[in-house]
């Protein structure tokens, strides 16, 4: 099962890295692409507190990526091989609830 999820995440990611490249989000630029990802988050989150159950669930998010990820985790560490999703997602399953 964990062979199958880790092929899903690796054509999600290179799916991701070719849009980066293209543009797409755009987050090509070396400003945005060196910027702090957990700092992103945190804004993203705390813009999520009208809703007390939306809100908590990206600060369990939150939480799990600042305990997986160094501090200094920026948007290029994410789509850097391999690939930072990926591990994210074994640290997930293997992590205590």
């Amino acid at each position: 099962m964990l062979r199958f999820w880790m092929a899903i995440l690796t054509v999600f990611s290179t799916k991701r890295q070719i849009e980066i490249q293209n543009g797409v989000f755009g987050v090509n630029d070396l400003k945005r692409i060196n910027s702090s990802f957990l700092t992103y988050f945190e804004l993203l989150a705390s813009k999520r507190q009208d809703s007390q159950g939306n809100h908590g669930n990206w600060l369990s998010a939150l939480k799990h990526l600042k305990k997986f990820s160094k501090a200094t985790v920026k948007f290029s560490d994410i789509d850097k091989q391999p690939s930072f999703v990926c591990f994210y997602f074994i640290h997930l399953t293997n992590s205590d609830k």
